[in-house]
């Protein structure tokens, strides 16, 4: 006897779909560095991805600017003439809830505990490449925007109205 019921099985030759979920960059976004080379190599390889980007060389001049607290992220260097990177933290902490990333070459001890302390998402410590900025300026936007995501599915309660309405929209 042989075994026909069973049915032969064949390999699926084509891999399956494992493309990675799309990464998102925040649509605008400010870096605080004042370095020129490195604050416009940073703002020119965000631009070429599609970003709008912003450059300030100090924190005076972002906090003067017109709208200091709009941007969806922000890319701050610790060792900034004016107001310090960590206190400008604080400063955005109390206005935004945009995505913060350190990227600095201060190395003094508690600089990383200090930092998320103050507020920031994220510590990268120089040198460290312009892709590896770019991955962890999508891996904060993607909480963020999670985040921002939870917050709108959260009951809302209509006092003029006198209505309660549930995460769903009922």
């Amino acid at each position: 006897d042989t075994d026909l019921a069973r049915p032969a099985v064949q390999a699926d030759p084509s891999p399956p779909d494992v493309r990675p979920r799309e990464q998102v960059l925040p649509a605008t976004l400010t870096i605080v560095e004042d370095d020129a080379d490195y604050r416009e190599f940073l703002a020119q390889h965000l631009r070429q991805q599609g970003v709008r980007v912003r450059t300030f060389a100090d924190s005076n001049h972002l906090l003067a600017d017109a709208d200091p607290f709009g941007d969806a992220f922000y890319v701050i260097d610790l060792m900034l003439p004016g107001v310090g990177g960590e206190e400008l933290i604080r400063i955005l902490r109390l206005r935004s809830e945009a995505g913060v990333l350190v990227v600095t070459g201060k190395v003094e001890a508690g600089v990383f505990e200090n930092v998320l302390s103050a507020g920031a998402d994220m510590h990268l410590a120089k040198p460290v490449s312009l892709e590896q900025i770019s991955l962890a300026i999508r891996a904060v936007y993607r909480r963020v925007v999670r985040q921002r995501s939870d917050v709108q599915r959260a009951w809302q309660i209509d006092a003029d109205r006198q209505r309660l309405t549930s995460p769903d929209g009922e």
